[in-house]
């Protein structure tokens, strides 16, 4: 069986792969809603202009499809 280790609150957990991909898109869904609630009314994630917090989230998003996540509506629009 294949582990992974997830790191936080100075703790390290070893979990079964399977066992995270089987949540992960949730996760991501669960982030994605909240990027969407701070997009609600704004063009972009800080300020009124393009910044390095709309550029860090750009491959982020490229990837949703690999987990067969799709972004929500005002997400899709901004990226």
């Amino acid at each position: 069986m294949k582990m992974t280790s997830i790191c936080g609150l100075g703790q390290v957990v070893h979990v079964p792969i399977a066992s995270v991909m089987k949540h992960f898109p949730q996760e991501v869904e669960a982030h994605l809603s909240i990027l969407a609630g701070a997009l609600q009314g704004h063009d972009y994630l800080v300020g009124d202009r393009f910044s390095l917090a709309d550029i860090a989230y750009l491959p982020f998003l490229h990837f949703l499809p690999l987990m067969e996540v799709t972004a929500p509506p005002a997400v899709a629009a901004w990226s």
